[in-house]
């Protein structure tokens, strides 16, 4: 954790840990964990992955309750609640210090709808056991299968924010609040499951942003509904008082833990995670719960109205494509269909100097010279495989697309604004005057719009001053075994010097090398800080190794 923001952790955690005692002495309950130490051991694997994804602490608690210590579904929810209300709270504030983007609009519509979900869920939703339990592998199974969907089937690139729908969103939003809040009035979780669902599939929202949303989301409700039915319900049993008591020491610090591990690990391995906690809880329902005709017809009726919720984020999610898809009315020439797998556009001759003025096909008129390309890509670009396509991402003025075409790669520069381009220009001073260069200017918004190229398209990648964290994952996808990465922008320390300030647009501590670890060869890597040139930057250069398909 960054040295900024540990004395604030550290802090509260203090407080909760001394209230704690203070209680737990008062009450004399030291001796409960000679019966509830295996309950509080089961929070600690359950706080990590209430921190780290988007299930809560309840997904582990349940199950394990109700299965294997025989603790009543009732109990074994309120428990859910109030733990998830201390450990995902605390997950909540690391990430709120850390930094780590959140989307507030989601969260402040869908908590009064999950709000208001759980507690006529409360009132009205009451099943006998053990229909608590099937329907919590239900809810599991289906979002199991989602996950396993949204990470080999749909294939979509990651966005970073929600698109601007309007009250028909805002909508949406509040209802799957509603719906959330009414399978965590039965179960103790839910709103995060779904949520995650809502945000992933319709919205196209990365993972490392949808993730501490819904634990955000999901800590806040589970205070509201722990305030819920202690306060106004009051009939939290002293049993689960001592079982909460008992683990509130573990999840102060395993919740935390989980946000810290999922801002770095790569997605694939705390999925394999989730669907192996998702295969032995479903596993074990099978196993243990006899399935009458009664309970198939539960389960059943349950799992055509997840379907038909699923077909109808399908359906939204087409449509909002389909809208996408309009060409763009100033450069029509240069719009891409969302749903074209390749980049169609005419290369655009940039002509040596001395030849006639006049702009080419899609790019306006004049500008000044541009820049001299980056040291560090000048270093590295020969390892470029020879004749290559390279794609020269968020390229600014070009320079460095001018450079490598120069090398004789063919080039596709892609910005979401283009500057004039001044044909008469000779894009380096050590270039054949007599030869044109091949260029494909492409203007696209890749941080609105999903990613439009194929895995394996480029021999080189070149991104300088540039970070959207959600283009990672197909960026390194998009490069061909043997291409090369090079990649160079600013990291924590830079606002002392300057813009860029935003936390989003600055790599933290070593970032650009864990983004690569197990992907890439790395060549070079530098992290450093520049005060001659007023900058804190990373750079990094790597391989993609030839037997990667």
């Amino acid at each position: 954790m960054p040295a900024s923001i540990l004395p604030v952790y550290v802090g509260l955690v203090t407080l909760i840990l001394l209230g704690w005692a203070a209680a737990m002495q008062l009450l004399q309950w030291w001796d409960i964990y000679r019966e509830t130490w295996p309950l509080a051991l089961t929070m600690v694997p359950g706080s990590f992955i209430a921190g780290a994804t988007a299930e809560g602490g309840g997904a582990v608690a349940f199950p394990v309750f109700t299965k294997a210590f025989g603790v009543a579904s009732q109990d074994a929810k309120l428990f859910a609640l109030m733990i998830q209300s201390v450990g995902m709270t605390m997950a909540a504030l690391t990430i709120r210090l850390r930094r780590i983007p959140v989307l507030g609009r989601a969260i402040a519509l869908a908590l009064p709808g999950g709000i208001i979900g759980l507690v006529l869920g409360d009132l009205l939703l009451v099943l006998p056991e053990p229909y608590p339990k099937l329907f919590f592998s239900l809810v599991a199974a289906v979002f199991g299968l989602f996950l396993i969907y949204n990470r080999w089937v749909l294939r979509h690139a990651p966005h970073a924010r929600l698109p601007h729908g309007g009250r028909g969103q805002d909508l949406l939003l509040i209802l799957a609040g509603v719906l959330g809040g009414l399978v965590t009035a039965v179960i103790g979780v839910g709103i995060d499951m779904l949520l995650f669902i809502v945000l992933t599939l319709l919205y196209g929202i990365d993972e490392k942003i949808s993730t501490p949303t819904t634990v955000a989301l999901m800590g806040l409700l589970s205070v509201v509904g722990f305030l819920w039915h202690a306060l106004v319900r009051q009939h939290i049993a002293v049993e689960v008082w001592q079982f909460w008591m008992s683990a509130v020491p573990i999840v102060v610090f395993g919740a935390p833990l989980g946000v810290w591990v999922c801002s770095r690990l790569a997605r694939d391995g705390l999925l394999y995670l989730l669907l192996l906690l998702i295969a032995l809880d479903l596993a074990s329902t099978l196993w243990l719960i006899p399935l009458d005709a009664a309970r198939l017809t539960f389960l059943l009726v349950c799992a055509v109205i997840s379907g038909l919720l699923f077909t109808l984020l399908l359906w939204l999610r087409q449509r909002a494509a389909a809208r996408l898809a309009v060409p763009d009315p100033v450069l029509p020439a240069q719009a891409l269909a969302v749903a074209a797998p390749v980049v169609q556009i005419a290369p655009v001759q940039i002509a040596p100097a001395g030849a006639p003025t006049g702009a080419p096909t899609g790019a306006p008129a004049t500008r000044s010279p541009p820049a001299s390309p980056s040291a560090w890509v000048q270093r590295w670009a020969g390892l470029v495989p020879v004749g290559g396509r390279v794609l020269d991402l968020a390229c600014g003025n070009g320079r460095h697309a001018r450079y490598l075409a120069v090398l004789g790669h063919p080039v596709l520069a892609v910005d979401r604004v283009l500057p004039p381009v001044p044909p008469d220009a000779d894009p380096a001073p050590d270039s054949d005057p007599g030869r044109g260069l091949a260029i494909d200017w492409q203007r696209y918004d890749l941080e609105a719009h999903p990613w439009p190229f194929p895995a394996g398209t480029f021999a080189g990648i070149i991104v300088v001053n540039y970070l959207h964290r959600p283009l990672f994952e197909p960026l390194l996808a998009a490069l061909a075994p043997g291409g090369v990465l090079i990649y160079e922008t600013f990291s924590v320390g830079q606002p002392r010097y300057g813009r860029p300030r935003n936390p989003d647009f600055l790599l933290g501590p070593g970032e650009l090398l864990e983004r690569v670890r197990g992907r890439l060869h790395v060549i070079a890597y530098e992290d450093l800080d520049e005060p001659a040139r007023r900058r804190c930057v990373q750079r990094l250069c790597a391989r993609r190794p030839l037997e990667q398909s």
